[in-house]
């Protein structure tokens, strides 16, 4: 039978190197919000001292980040798929590599890593901390999923989620006991958001805003869970009733097509624009007056995070981690998840409301600033991988 494993508690439980924290994920194919919090996690935990290894199950674009890292080590298994032979020999190729370089930690990302991260971990029969990474609210998994997932847990030795509607959710699904799952919030880099008035300016030129126009804008990839059909039926009731906006959407994704097609027929093409792949976020969100997240399920945003940072004020939907970040009537608006009327009145009264706007954007930055920085999220990983507790940042009254 596998064995728990103790917990690993400091650096000094082994005295000729640092501790070594190895990361599990599916695939590295798009630069998504929890392929980029791996990328920023395991960077910074590398630049901190750690011993930092990666491996993904497939390979994708975007590895080539964590291969540039040089102090962060990345190995792809060519594992498409683990319950074949190639994801069998997956799992043995982690045994090895674990007791080889005498991994302390190992934290899984997504559904495959999920499953096999904690196996791995304990046939090693090491005595690794297995944590196992909860990111969504659990929207993709089927009952034959979260039942081998029940079974799984047993393996794992704590749950780390990044909201409290995550955590309930892992918790009302697979049953994991709460007391054994940890919150961390995501964390960002603010000094990558602070652009001037001459960035502003620039940026509205480009996408063709004149001195009157209100730009309201989103980013994400085009998928139903996303809640772009949400907002483009909300855009059309704006639209009909304030001639000098117009909405703008960053991402890729397979729904475009039909939701472009939507735009002609509420007569909104002319001011609704897809505009795919923009390399340069920061710079796009800091043209616009107002963000707009209308998910329909969601764990915890880093767009919203991004928004707040340059200062622009955010509605969004009340779903998951989203009501975690706003407060209604304090920090931005939330409304009521598949409800383009609220969205579309939310937004409304925003456009009116100047004062507004600038009071949500200054409490809504004022917060960043406390909770959600990326240092503040390394340092709450460092400290809970060492302590197995987190100190959550005090926000300043």
């Amino acid at each position: 039978m596998l064995m728990r494993s103790r917990w690993v508690v400091s650096m000094n439980d082994t005295t000729e190197k640092p501790m070594h924290v190895l990361y599990l994920i599916d695939e590295l194919k798009v630069k998504g919000g929890t392929e980029k919090h791996l990328f920023e996690l395991s960077a910074g935990m590398a630049d901190a001292g750690w011993r930092v290894t990666v491996f993904s199950l497939s390979e994708g674009e975007y590895a080539g980040e964590f291969r540039k890292h040089r102090k962060v080590r990345y190995y792809c298994l060519n594992a498409a798929r683990i319950n074949d032979l190639k994801g069998i020999a997956s799992i043995f190729r982690l045994v090895g590599y674990i007791r080889k370089e005498r991994v302390n930690i190992i934290q899984s990302f997504h559904t495959a890593s999920d499953l096999i991260g904690p196996v791995a971990a304990r046939l090693s029969l090491r005595p690794v901390r297995v944590l196992s990474s909860r990111r969504d609210e659990g929207y993709t998994k089927s009952g034959r999923h979260i039942a081998m997932q029940k079974y799984i847990n047993r393996f794992v030795d704590n749950i780390l989620a990044n909201s409290t509607a995550v955590k309930k959710a892992v918790v009302d699904q697979e049953g994991y006991p709460p007391e054994r799952i940890e919150i961390i919030y995501n964390g960002i880099d603010i000094s990558h958001f602070k652009l001037g008035p001459e960035s502003r300016a620039e940026q509205r030129r480009v996408l063709g805003a004149g001195p009157d126009s209100f730009l309201i804008g989103s980013v994400g990839n085009i998928r139903p869970i996303k809640g772009y059909d949400l907002l483009v039926e909300a855009a059309g009731i704006v639209c009909r009733r304030l001639p000098d906006v117009s909405f703008y959407h960053v991402g890729k994704g397979p729904d475009k097509a039909r939701l472009q097609e939507r735009c002609r027929e509420l007569e909104i093409d002319n001011r609704f624009c897809f505009l795919g792949f923009v390399r340069d976020v920061p710079l796009f969100l800091c043209g616009l007056d107002i963000y707009v997240q209308p998910s329909l399920s969601e764990g915890f945003s880093n767009s919203i995070l991004e928004a707040m940072a340059v200062g622009v004020p955010v509605v969004a939907t009340a779903a998951g981690g989203n009501s975690d970040l706003i407060k209604t009537g304090e920090n931005g608006f939330l409304v009521p998840i598949d409800d383009p009327e609220s969205l579309a009145e939310s937004m409304i009264s925003l456009v009116k409301n100047v004062e507004q706007r600038v009071s949500f954007a200054e409490r809504a930055y004022d917060q960043l600033q406390n909770k959600y920085q990326m240092s503040s999220m390394l340092a709450n990983y460092i400290e809970y991988y060492q302590t197995g507790t987190v100190r959550m940042p005090t926000e300043r009254k």
